[in-house]
């Protein structure tokens, strides 16, 4: 019987142990900078987007926070009066065309920067910071959305055995998801023990969040 290879890229956000790494009640939870023919605004353009989520108990009027690609201009963008319900999500148009009818759909006055840049959330005082992507998110890639890891996903099962690599670079480009790549100089193992071993050796408890890219190459 031949083999055949299951490919994944897996963009993981792993947010350290620490409490306050979800302290924040509205957060970025993922944004899309570089669409080419995805989501379309009311004008039909692809726009950036943005999208905020809620994971506190009560709604949060957004009436005067703002949205910020520049850590030295936190007003750069401020929202209308919104509400944002208790674990509900937001999406909005990072398009340039500053539309703020909350009736409508809303657009910020700056595009994002596929080649990575600063995101911020700000509260009303225009100094706390509700959420923030810094000093850049990564470089982006055109269609796939980037964020928080929002829940989890089976890819492997455990009992499978499976090399894994963390890249340096993007030197690799697409070869690795060839059937005939050699891999055989990535780490080997299982995916329960492994993922989590690579991804939160040595991070201490009070770390920050950061962002991980594994590429899972495994027998189906």
């Amino acid at each position: 019987m031949s083999t055949f290879f299951k490919y994944c890229l897996i963009f993981l956000t792993l947010l350290s142990a620490s409490p306050a790494a979800w302290s924040q009640t509205v957060l970025i939870s993922e944004f899309l900078a570089s669409n080419d023919d995805g989501l379309a605004d009311e004008d039909g353009d692809f726009e950036d987007w943005i999208e905020l989520y809620n994971q506190g108990e009560i709604s949060v009027n957004l009436g005067g926070w703002y949205l910020s690609d520049d850590p030295e201009n936190p007003t750069r963008w401020s929202f209308p009066a919104i509400e944002l319900s208790a674990g509900g999500y937001l999406v909005l148009f990072a398009s340039g065309k500053d539309r703020r009818d909350p009736a409508a759909n809303l657009h910020t006055n700056f595009k994002l920067g596929s080649s990575g840049e600063y995101l911020a959330l700000i509260r009303p005082d225009a100094a706390t910071i509700e959420h923030e992507y810094s000093p850049l998110y990564p470089r982006q890639r055109e269609n796939i959305s980037y964020g928080l890891n929002m829940g989890t996903a089976a890819i492997l099962d455990d009992g499978d055995r499976m090399r894994y690599l963390v890249p340096e670079d993007s030197s690799l480009g697409d070869s690795w998801t060839w059937i005939n790549f050699d891999d055989s100089a990535w780490e080997r193992g299982r995916p329960a023990a492994h993922l989590r071993t690579v991804a939160l050796s040595g991070m201490p408890a009070t770390a920050p969040p950061f962002h991980v890219t594994f590429m899972v190459r495994g027998p189906s």
